[in-house]
């Protein structure tokens, strides 16, 4: 039996400032940053009250979307719109993560001079807001989000809800009542039908709160030499303070660590799954492939809680080569800049409203069998509830009938936002920038996908960006809305449930009806040969890439095989077994990097290093995986353990919104996927 225990856990609130206060940082600058006199960022931050009453903060996680999501949110038409900076600050929005929420609105990409005024347009908008509230309509978009969200069904959907009541739970706040969700927000509908709730709320937390932070970070180019000169003075400093006694302990200390890293973990201690344990046969699901309206259509019939997900592709057969490093700006902005009678903050406001969002990428994928084969198309994505399929099909056939990219200032900031946003995330991912630009060279399907989404592309948007050659740009991407925007090459797939599935038809026939084209009996592998674009001597070997950062990122890549081929899996076992045994013992413990490992990928055998202090030594290590092998320091333990490793990612619940995806993109059956199971479980050492 037990009992109730006082943990002695609780923390005391935040002592209240009694006037707003103002602090300037330096930081390093971006990395590869296009234009270096706005990197300036300046965030303006309030903290709020504790996050326990599961109410008020229901309503401030409104106020913060209302005020900062998507181009019909104030801030947006304020901060962006205006051309003060590319785009929102990191941390920008509510966070209810600590005991007392806040509220942070920043801007990226701010001139220096700017920065006054960027603060006063900040209070003056959420003055005007506190004066003249929100539409009704916008708040209603906002609901829906909440509502499509509640219902649609994600593999994590478990982590994920225990994670929403996570924060409020450890400061005391009740758990249960978080989830009755339906019941805060009949109440919410109730009171904000009473009296102008939000308007209430900005005054109490915005205007009138004293507790509110203005942070302007400038960029300094020394700022990593003057990093290293502190720490290089800290550790002389601590190196004159230590006695002959602690030089003997840090020796014996660092003696120790280097047998324990070189010693081999007894991990028959550790309970684990066998090889045993995993089905031989893989769970399938029923696939119906037909002819609709002679396009050909995937359909599938699943548990999907009142929610139709619809998926399109549209083979880029006739679009010129010169214009397919334009698709990722094509895609981005398409939903971004209006279509039909909507100008872009109106459709922005009816894609909220109806669905779960209107997803477009241009996809490369290579081929099952054939490395030198690749599937190139423009993919289309979009859910909604059932009782919005009209409405949804209609905004995807204004977006297929009537883009519009005419505003040319508008058009602009979306580059320099795609711009700013991939500058960014090159810290963050670089492993993945590197390991992207290391595959390129090797077949059609990483060289486009090089050229859309590596550093290929944000060099392109960096061009483009400081280009004034804008009316080109629009030319261009008219073009490819009249290669792509139509029914000729075009397949498609729909997961719904069978009660569902006759109206998704229905408008989706209309929709269909609606566009120009003519089907056509399409190959099912797009035929583009990696000979046609790819000479070896177009491609450097070794690549480096500077950026303003201590650490680094390498990748090093080998063409390996197809998905089919009967070694395939071997690779796959390999690379788990490289990244465990080897790889993680001498790139993170003993190198010092954040992580590294090895994948195998769409036929190419990828090692990465991420955030790492080392380049050539990490490039030995990767060298050294063939003969690490060769030596056989894996053990069968270890080859059952990657076996375990692998099929967790092959078995992990797979969401209804995800069945059929693997077919529908890559062409992989669930005879393939069979086939590659014997495979894995067959491997022997």
């Amino acid at each position: 039996r037990f009992a109730k225990i006082d943990p002695k856990t609780d923390l005391p609130d935040e002592v209240k400032w009694t006037s707003p206060k103002f602090e300037t940082v330096t930081g390093p600058p971006a990395p590869m940053a296009s234009d270096p006199d706005r990197q300036t960022k300046v965030s303006v931050s309030f903290l709020f009250k504790r996050i326990t009453d599961n109410y008020e903060n229901f309503i401030l996680k409104m106020l913060g979307n209302l005020l900062t999501h998507g181009p019909s949110s104030p801030f947006y038409e304020a901060l962006i719109d205006s051309g003060l900076g590319f785009d929102y600050a990191p941390g920008t929005g509510y966070d209810s993560n600590l005991r007392e929420g806040s509220f942070s609105i920043g801007l990226n990409g701010t001139k220096p001079e700017d920065v006054q005024k960027v603060v006063d347009t900040i209070h003056e908008t959420i003055a005007r807001v506190a004066e003249e509230g929100f539409d009704e309509e916008r708040v209603e978009s906002i609901l829906h989000q909440i509502e499509f969200y509640q219902k649609n069904v994600t593999a994590s959907f478990g982590m994920q809800l225990v994670g929403g009541l996570t924060s409020t739970w450890i400061h005391g706040g009740s758990p249960v009542d978080l989830l009755l969700l339906n019941q805060t927000i009949e109440r919410f509908r109730n009171d904000l039908a009473e009296r102008p709730i939000f308007q209430e709320k900005i005054k109490e937390y915005l205007i009138n709160n004293p507790h509110t932070l203005t942070l302007v970070m400038n960029p300094d180019e020394t700022y990593l030499e003057k990093e290293k000169e502190v720490e290089a003075k800290k550790l002389v400093s601590i190196r004159e303070n230590l006695t002959e006694e602690n030089i003997k302990k840090i020796i014996k200390q660092a003696s120790t660590l280097k047998d324990r890293q070189e010693k081999i973990q007894d991990v028959s201690l550790l309970p684990t799954l066998r090889v045993s344990d995993i089905p031989k046969e893989e769970i399938t699901y029923p696939i119906v492939n037909e002819m609709f309206m002679n396009i050909p259509l995937q359909v599938l019939d699943q548990p999907t809680n009142g929610i139709t997900y619809f998926r399109a592709a549209v083979e880029f057969a006739t679009l010129p080569e010169d214009l397919r490093v334009y698709l990722p700006l094509f895609c981005g902005v398409l939903t971004d800049m209006g279509a039909g009678e909507y100008d872009h903050r109106e459709l922005s406001q009816e894609i909220d409203m109806y669905t779960s969002g209107i997803d477009t990428s241009p996809s490369s994928v290579s081929h099952h069998s054939n490395l030198d084969l690749a599937r190139e198309e423009l993919y289309l994505s979009v859910g909604c509830l059932d009782r919005n399929l009209e409405k949804m099909f209609h905004l995807i056939q204004t977006v297929f009938l009537s883009p519009n990219f005419d505003n040319k200032e508008l058009l602009s900031t979306l580059i320099s936002q795609r711009m700013s946003g991939m500058q960014d995330s090159v810290t963050h991912s670089g492993h993945a920038y590197a390991k992207s630009f290391a595959c390129s060279s090797f077949n059609r399907s990483h060289y486009l996908k090089e050229l859309w989404g590596g550093m290929t592309q944000l060099s392109f948007l960096q061009k483009l960006s400081r280009s004034e050659e804008i009316d080109d740009v629009i030319h261009k991407l008219q073009t490819i809305a009249k290669h792509l925007l139509n029914k000729t090459h075009m397949r498609a797939s729909v997961v719904s449930e069978a009660n569902s599935l006759h109206h998704v038809k229905k408008y989706l026939s209309r929709f269909l009806d609606s566009l120009p084209g003519s089907p056509e009996e399409m190959e099912k592998d797009t035929i583009k040969k990696t000979s046609q674009i790819l000479s070896p001597s177009d491609f450097s070997q070794r690549t480096f890439f500077p950026l303003p950062a201590s650490v680094n990122f390498v990748a090093q890549c080998y063409k390996t095989i197809p998905y089919t081929h009967p070694d395939s899996a071997k690779l796959q076992l390999m690379a788990k077994i490289l990244s465990n045994c080897y790889l993680h013992t001498e790139i993170r413990e003993k190198g010092g990097a954040y992580g590294g490992g090895a994948s195998l990928g769409s036929g190419m055998l990828a090692f990465t290093s991420y955030r790492d202090p080392n380049v050539l030594p990490t490039i030995s290590v990767f060298d050294g995986s063939l003969n690490w092998l060769n030596k056989n320091y894996f053990t069968d333990q270890d080859l059952v353990e990657s076996k375990i490793s692998v099929f967790s990612d092959i078995d992990s619940p797979s969401p209804p919104s995800a069945k059929g995806l693997g077919e529908f993109r890559r062409g992989i059956t669930a005879e393939m996927r069979q086939k590659r199971r014997e495979e894995l479980l067959s491997t022997t050492r």
